[in-house]
């Protein structure tokens, strides 16, 4: 038992902490400027030169964010496929990139997330019970369970 709830536990993503107030690099700077502005030659340099896609400004909002308020497409999906996460990117008011989109009245784009969104769930919900199965084989100290 105590096997799986490490493994839970060290599964949690990061993205899921509470969110604290970061200054950006210039690169990721850089980064969520062109997600704000569908600019994908620069997206691609950025992600060629190791920025973090998981980056968040000072009120929590990732690029992906940016992109969904701003109603480019081509940067969602850009951010989608490399890395950026759906499923549980809020910013400080908990507010994900879907529930941007759809107040902003970007429903293409609000679809295309909740899409991915459920694809990165059901991902994880595989992940995480294959791990914790192949745990099962590895002996503990009979001394700690003992407790």
């Amino acid at each position: 038992m105590k096997i799986i709830l490490f493994i839970l536990i060290a599964a949690y993503p990061l993205t899921m902490m509470p969110v604290a107030a970061i200054h950006l690099s210039p690169l990721e700077e850089r980064f969520m400027q062109a997600a704000k502005n569908n600019n994908i030659q620069e997206l691609q340099d950025a992600v060629r030169n190791h920025v973090y896609v998981l980056a968040r400004d000072d009120n929590g909002f990732t690029a992906l964010h940016w992109a969904a308020q701003t109603g480019s497409k081509e940067a969602v999906l850009f951010l989608i496929n490399n890395g950026a996460n759906v499923e549980d990117a809020q910013n400080k008011e908990h507010i994900t990139p879907a529930q941007l989109a759809h107040r902003m009245h970007h429903t293409d784009i609000e679809a295309l997330l909740s899409k991915a969104a459920d694809e990165q769930a059901t991902r994880r919900k595989t992940i995480i019970p294959s791990v914790t199965r192949s745990m099962g084989s590895i002996k503990t100290n009979p001394r700690s369970e003992m407790h």
